[in-house]
């Protein structure tokens, strides 16, 4: 997945296998790595189209610190849960 800052947003995209079952997935942000917490909520594709395997968000940021980490937590249809790769974003 990527992230970009644009002003005081951060850009949030990911794109998944198309055969993978997706029920939803919650974008996380932490302020030092490791206690994240839920800042959105991203519905998975309509299992009707087979165009839907990219995802995005934006969220807003304050500079109360100069770096965010970034996860995506995918929920599939059976509840199995499967993490990302953490991103660090460093403010200048």
């Amino acid at each position: 997945f990527r992230i970009a800052i644009n002003e005081h947003k951060v850009n949030i995209n990911w794109s998944t296998d198309k055969m993978k079952t997706t029920n939803y997935f919650e974008v996380e942000k932490s302020n030092d790595g490791k206690k994240f917490k839920t800042v959105a909520y991203v519905l998975g594709a309509d299992p009707a189209k087979n165009d839907s395997e990219s995802y995005g968000c934006v969220d807003k940021i304050k500079k109360s610190t100069d770096r965010y980490y970034y996860r995506i937590k995918h929920i599939d249809e059976d509840g199995g849960v499967e993490f990302s790769e953490i991103k660090m974003l460093a403010l200048k």
